[in-house]
């Protein structure tokens, strides 16, 4: 019998469990579609995926929070709602939410349901298929043997330069294995090694587990609250709900350009600890963070900047040198942790695609920072545009 790629139910980020708590508390009710999207159209993934997803999507069913991993959450996440937590305990994953097929060799997947449902799929699905995949893939032997070491190695070299970082590298691991030694290594450059967005992990290596919130939290409020308002309304469902913790923002979803100049007012600013650079080139966002802080006559040395895309050690280091003394900085590293074999990753996301509050379905759009890098129908992405006067 095959084993279930998700260890534990901890094993996911904790973005999702925070997300999580906020759908369960303001808007249960409310139905949304996730979808996968395969950035790399030659990707060849195994003939038998369909069925083997199938396979790990069965063995996820008996999935549940068990009572040591309910005693870390109430010790560790404190900012969660004992209700909430307790409701985590009944909670049981079901397939009949998932729905992927092959088309002409590209994998294609749906994710439709309540909204409490279906909201901790997507961390999950992605790492269930880069590890499908992974075991199809031939791996230099030698590679394989050196996670260990060439984790430290990168863990010195960050350290060296003063780099802090965070482990964000599930979603997109190449196996729990590798995952769990780079993890291993990584603890031993705390407290640089600021900790891990896994839960399981952090559980495991006694790490602080780290994360807010993803784009899907401002998208979904694009339905609910219309596109002008998503974003405002993103940031005061959080802080009525955490009252000042997790306090990092996340700009980019609309842009950050847009985000800056019409929703994180001095309020938001002051109120919130920093924010998360996930798109665009990062010392020209971070330096919006800098000007940003400045204009508002704050310090921007009190201040988080998060870069998190696509980073790896030299990438890391050349950020940390250019905004040394200048800002506070924690960077998050994913694949180049967890997916570094020498071998091509999957280029994969799954995002939040539709929602329906009670009014019918609604598409969702994320523009992002990166040209051509819009998430949506195109007619909605174009009606998002317009609405926010993207050119201006």
């Amino acid at each position: 019998m095959a084993e279930c790629f998700m260890r534990s139910f901890l094993d996911q980020d904790l973005y999702k469990i925070n997300m999580w708590q906020v759908d369960w508390s303001n808007w249960p009710t409310a139905e949304v579609e996730y979808t996968y999207i395969n950035r790399d159209k030659t990707w060849v993934y195994p003939d038998n995926i369909i069925e083997l997803l199938d396979e790990q999507l069965t063995l996820l069913e008996k999935v549940t929070l068990q009572d040591d991993e309910f005693e870390w959450i109430n010790n560790n996440l404190t900012w969660t709602k004992i209700t909430f937590r307790q409701w985590l305990r009944q909670f049981r994953f079901k397939k009949k939410y998932v729905n992927f097929w092959m088309d002409n060799g590209q994998l294609h997947g749906k994710i439709r349901g309540p909204i409490i449902e279906v909201k901790p799929f997507e961390v999950i699905l992605l790492y269930m298929i880069s590890e499908i995949c992974g075991e199809h893939t031939k791996v230099n032997s030698k590679k394989y043997d050196r996670i260990y070491a060439d984790a430290m190695i990168k863990g010195e070299r960050l350290t060296d330069a003063g780099v802090k970082f965070v482990n964000f590298g599930s979603r997109r691991r190449f196996s729990y294995h590798v995952e769990d030694v780079v993890t291993k290594a990584l603890c031993n450059f705390q407290p640089n090694f600021r900790g891990t967005s896994n839960m399981h992990f952090a559980k495991k290596y006694n790490l602080k587990p780290f994360g807010t919130c993803a784009h899907e939290h401002h998208m979904f409020c694009q339905a609910m609250f219309g596109v002008r308002m998503s974003n405002r309304m993103a940031l005061e469902t959080w802080v009525k709900e955490f009252k000042g913790e997790l306090g990092i923002a996340l700009p980019d979803t609309l842009t950050t350009k847009h985000f800056l100049k019409h929703d994180f007012d001095t309020y938001y600013s002051k109120l919130f600890d920093g924010m998360r650079q996930d798109s665009g080139d990062p010392i020209v966002i971070g330096e919006s963070y800098v000007s940003h802080y400045k204009r508002l006559r704050i310090d921007p040395m009190t201040k988080l900047f998060v870069p998190s895309d696509s980073l790896n050690v030299d990438k890391s280091i050349m950020i940390q040198k250019h905004f040394d003394d200048r800002i506070l900085q924690t960077h998050g590293m994913g694949t180049h942790f967890t997916n570094d074999l020498g071998v091509k990753a999957i280029n994969q996301v799954i995002k939040m695609t539709k929602a329906n509050c009670g009014y019918g379905w609604i598409d969702l759009v994320k523009l992002s920072d990166d040209e051509g890098k819009e998430t949506g129908d195109h007619e909605q992405v174009s009606y998002v545009k317009r609405e926010i006067g993207y050119n201006q």
